[in-house]
């Protein structure tokens, strides 16, 4: 049986994406790292950029993306290199689970709306343990002639 609510978001594709969520970040705490200077106390506000952004439709192989499928975005977070990686994981109504992955940490944030919106931080592991908060952003995923950016700027207390 499959529950679903009004808005069409049905249990299972709720549970599995808290569950994606919940294995990057177990996978994550038992990776360890050093925490980068500016984010080491998780207080304050700090900006992240994304680069190589993306939006992805899920399609079979070979076929066209498949228009009424929840999109997602991804991409790399950067600081001068590449420092980690950011995805979204739709779960339904508008509603974005926003992994930020780094060696030594993982940062989740809930909201809604695919390419801007604001978010709040539901939780962290590492150098982000502890940390609650908001932010904002605003993602350009790719298109012919254009690379596709981020921009996350974060609030962050602990």
């Amino acid at each position: 049986m499959s529950a679903s609510s009004e808005r069409g978001v049905s249990r299972r594709a709720f549970v599995t994406g808290v569950a994606t969520a919940a294995a990057g970040a177990s996978a994550v705490a038992v990776s360890g790292g050093v925490a980068r200077a500016d984010e080491s106390t998780g207080s304050g506000t700090w900006v992240w950029q994304g680069s190589d952004w993306r939006m992805v439709r899920p399609g079979a192989p070979g076929a066209a993306p498949d228009r009424e499928a929840d999109a997602h975005t991804e991409g790399d977070i950067r600081d001068g290199s590449v420092v980690g990686t950011f995805r979204s994981v739709p779960l339904g109504g508008g509603a974005h689970l926003h992994l930020f992955t780094f060696d030594d940490s993982m940062l989740i944030g809930l909201g809604s709306g695919l390419s801007h919106g604001a978010y709040a931080i539901v939780g962290g592991t590492g150098r982000f343990a502890g940390v609650s908060g908001a932010y904002t952003a605003q993602q350009t995923p790719s298109t012919p002639g254009n690379e596709g950016t981020a921009l996350f700027t974060i609030t962050a207390q602990r």
